[in-house]
């Protein structure tokens, strides 16, 4: 078991590790919606390059930072623990697909389908709604089931 100890309750989490963080995982996506915008930006433009090396230097900034923190955001020694390491390796494959599937699903309804924008994004409402309304409840199983049979199904499924 992996002891830790907790925050010091007047710890706020500090501005450096929250920086890099956002600046590391907002930017992840932004190529893709570069992408999208047709010949007005293509891979190889400045803003395409700067936001690949802008996620590529503060995502590692955050890992170092945290190493080096008094109170870190995220204590790297939960990934020591190999049931943490797996579950956080599969929810990220799980929401990459996830993702990467909407993604795809809004380009479709509006390049086939020919929905507007607006409502290529609505059309995913329903689906939102419903993680949204499930998810607390479908935690909650892993109490007395544990996480690896509620995981299992839910990634199998």
């Amino acid at each position: 078991m992996l002891a830790l100890s907790p925050p010091h309750p007047a710890a706020s989490p500090p501005a450096s590790g929250s920086l890099t963080v956002r600046e590391g995982l907002h930017h992840e996506g932004d190529p893709i919606g570069s992408g999208t915008k047709g010949r007005e930006r293509d891979s190889s433009s400045a803003g395409v390059v700067g936001v690949l090396t802008l996620s590529g230097v503060t995502a590692p900034a955050f890992i170092a930072r945290e190493r080096s923190a008094r109170t870190p955001m995220l204590p790297l020694g939960l990934f020591r623990v190999r049931n943490f390491t797996a579950a956080n390796a599969a929810t990220l494959a799980l929401y990459g697909v996830f993702n990467g599937n909407f993604f795809i699903f809004v380009i479709y309804l509006q390049t086939a389908l020919g929905y507007s924008p607006l409502a290529a994004g609505a059309a995913g409402v329903p689906l939102t709604l419903m993680m949204i309304a499930f998810a607390s409840r479908f935690g909650a199983l892993t109490a007395p089931l544990g996480p690896r049979r509620p995981m299992t199904l839910g990634l199998g499924w």
